[in-house]
């Protein structure tokens, strides 16, 4: 069940919280876990939050199934400085985003994984994409004709509340 928050966004009423050591226990290795951090931070925060997500992430032995990702990418280029080996996904949904991630790119200094807005991905964006060899997961997809088209545009995955959906994408 969720509330509607403000335009696309929601609030899930049906999810339990967990602290993120509960939550890599339980997962354990046996799914790969995407971390999706929310909100902005200053330059020491950005610094201390890295290093505490590290920490927990390595201290449960996850750097091989925990990915990271957000839309605040000082924290992203943190994750990436503390521990190389985590993979860090640079969230985009707007053209300013679009535009810093094109940029990092012809430096060499982006990540080769995004997570993108489902309807900020258009087919140029996608050729670009697979031509640069980056992975673009979309998100949230709920729909299955999106998901369908997604997919057969390029995208490498897709982030959804539906796990119906994604069972089926499967087979």
């Amino acid at each position: 069940m969720s509330l509607r928050a403000w335009n696309n966004y929601y609030v899930r009423l049906d999810i339990n919280s967990l602290q993120l050591d509960e939550l890599l226990d339980k997962v354990g290795g046996r799914r790969r876990l995407l971390l999706d951090v929310k909100g902005e931070y200053s330059a020491s925060q950005s610094s201390a939050f890295a290093g505490a997500l590290f920490s927990k992430v390595t201290g449960h032995g996850a750097t091989d199934w925990v990915a990271v990702c957000s839309q605040f990418w000082p924290v992203l280029r943190r994750v990436r400085k503390l521990a190389p080996d985590v993979e860090v996904r640079y969230s985009i949904e707007s053209r300013m985003q679009w535009e810093r991630f094109v940029a990092m790119l012809g430096r060499g200094d982006a990540a080769r994984k995004i997570c993108i807005q489902h309807q900020f991905l258009s087919d140029g964006k996608a050729r670009f994409l697979q031509k640069q060899v980056v992975e673009a997961y979309c998100w949230t997809v709920d729909d299955s004709a999106a998901a369908s088209r997604l997919i057969a545009m390029g995208a490498d995955g897709i982030i959804s509340n539906d796990l119906a959906l994604l069972g089926a994408i499967n087979d």
